[in-house]
């Protein structure tokens, strides 16, 4: 009793936080192998299931195992639903004990042993709303901790280690690029110096065409990792994002959203060490086939290259584009697709090298 996947009406679904930066409860999966079950397994159950993850991973290493029985090995007891792999990540409901053992409850229902995950909040990076528009343009983020030069003398190409080391992710009033030698340097008012590539800039664009005039649209700038927010013709919001890493470069052009979701999951089963699987990636909105804008709770490297493809934002930064974007989720919807059902076409995605 009780081995196959409930009915939907009887998963109990908390509905999302739409007032925070994650909408849900979010772990990452701890070991490779790790079983998830359909209900509260005893001990035995539990022993089953683990020595049948170890003759698998003996086997075939990371390879997802199947999940349809058919297809596994017969040693998997029935009441295990799946294995998750070491940096997986599953939304959590709530908790229930069984056997002097706690387990977590998936918003999908099914139990895996608390100490086998481990909780996630994300990053707590914020862009900066701008209040007086392009004046407040453009912004320099320290994007790589590297301690700051100084020209041994004026005009002098000797430089020596300046007093300052401004921390990763802050703000820094650069004034201009210099070149010193052969390298480029941003320089701040004191003339102090730091190299181009540990700085990521937000600079105003002008409207491309097709974007309407008071539109709401967005620009992602690869080269700098960084993303501004329009109305029309003024940038009202600029941050910092993660775009994708060869080979899955996130594609340039002017797009158009396409859906946006509070929460939708992302798994990818290549037969390969870096498949993934992450459940409801919050504030996502597809703008090109599976490239997507959406929150990342997972890492903090903001102004870096490292996604699959997709704009990786801070989970507070991707909520507040979400609210930003056209056309804005009903109340009580979850999902939207844009030109579907009356409403207009989604907001302008330009990316450009």
């Amino acid at each position: 009793i009780g081995d196959e996947p409930p009915d939907d009406g009887l998963v109990n679904v908390p509905a999302p936080r739409l007032d925070d930066p994650l909408p849900y409860d979010y772990w990452r999966v701890n070991h490779d192998g790790t079983p998830f079950f359909h209900r509260l397994p005893s001990f035995g159950e539990q022993d089953r299931a683990d020595e049948a993850a170890k003759a698998w991973i003996a086997a075939h290493g990371r390879e997802p195992m199947p999940t349809h029985p058919a297809q596994r090995p017969a040693d998997v007891p029935a009441v295990v639903k799946e294995y998750l792999n070491a940096a997986y990540y599953v939304t959590v409901a709530g908790e229930a004990m069984k056997s002097e053992r706690r387990f977590l409850r998936t918003l999908r229902g099914v139990y895996a042993r608390k100490y086998q995950l481990t909780p996630r909040e994300g990053s707590s990076f914020t862009g900066q709303v701008l209040p007086n528009g392009a004046d407040d343009l453009p912004l320099y983020w320290v994007v790589r901790e590297t301690g700051m030069k100084r020209r041994e003398a004026e005009g002098s190409d000797v430089l020596l280690d300046a007093d300052k080391s401004p921390a990763r992710l802050s703000l820094h009033p650069f004034k201009r690029k210099v070149v010193v030698g052969v390298h480029h340097y941003w320089e701040d008012e004191d003339g102090d110096l730091m190299r181009e590539y540990a700085v990521a800039v937000a600079s105003k664009i002008r409207r491309p065409p097709g974007v309407r005039e008071g539109e709401h649209w967005v620009h992602v700038d690869l080269s700098e990792q960084t993303l501004v927010a329009y109305v029309g013709d003024e940038p009202v919001f600029a941050t910092l994002v993660s775009t994708g890493k060869e080979p899955g470069m996130t594609p340039i052009g002017v797009h158009r959203l396409q859906s946006k979701h509070i929460a939708t999951s992302m798994r990818d089963q290549p037969m390969e060490e870096d498949a993934y699987s992450i459940e409801d990636v919050p504030w996502t909105q597809y703008f090109h086939n599976n490239v997507a804008l959406h929150g990342a709770f997972w890492h903090g490297g903001f102004g870096l290259v490292r996604s699959h493809g997709c704009v990786n934002l801070s989970p507070a930064d991707a909520r507040w584009l979400f609210g930003h974007t056209e056309p804005a989720l009903p109340e009580g919807w979850h999902s939207i697709s844009p030109g579907v059902g009356g409403f207009g076409r989604g907001s302008a995605v330009v990316i450009t090298e």
